[in-house]
């Protein structure tokens, strides 16, 4: 029988590998638009996340600074995949949103985590929701130690 610890350290592996498995499926989906992985990332989080966020709000949800993601929109900008959208009554704010183009590539690039979304499928609906269980408290706990972290 494994050692709690060697069960512990063999879960972090897997979802490590996992992280990396992702990665490649977005670099894979960058490669074949000409984007980086954070244009694509960015592309399918605005895609299906909030409406018009803000390049604040990116920074925090990627966990990534202001300037690295400035960069990475202004780029964006460049390649006609978004538009900034200044806020009314307030000329230093800006919300983002995708141009056609921009949502186009971000619906295309959304299906490359297809192939995971075929594995979750099998899984059965009880274990399904002990894993969603599971990965949700490990992000919210792993979240709040990045915050503390990051602050």
């Amino acid at each position: 029988m494994a050692k709690t610890g060697d069960t512990t350290n063999a879960i972090v592996a897997g979802l490590e590998q996992i992280g990396l498995d992702i990665q490649a499926l977005l670099r894979a989906q960058a490669r074949e638009h000409g984007l980086s992985t954070l244009h694509i990332r960015l592309l399918i989080y605005m895609h299906s996340g909030p409406a018009a966020p803000s390049p604040g709000n990116l920074a925090r949800a990627m966990r990534l600074s202001k300037a690295t993601i400035s960069v990475a929109l202004r780029s964006m900008e460049q390649k006609k995949l978004l538009v900034r959208k200044e806020v009314a009554g307030d000329r230093r704010s800006v919300l983002l949103e995708l141009t056609e183009w921009g949502q186009r590539i971000a619906h295309v690039a959304g299906f490359c985590l297809e192939p995971l979304r075929r594995i979750v499928a099998h899984i059965g609906p009880a274990d399904k929701q002990v894993l969603l269980r599971n990965v949700n408290g490990i992000t919210a706990r792993l979240g709040q130690v990045l915050d503390e972290d990051l602050a």
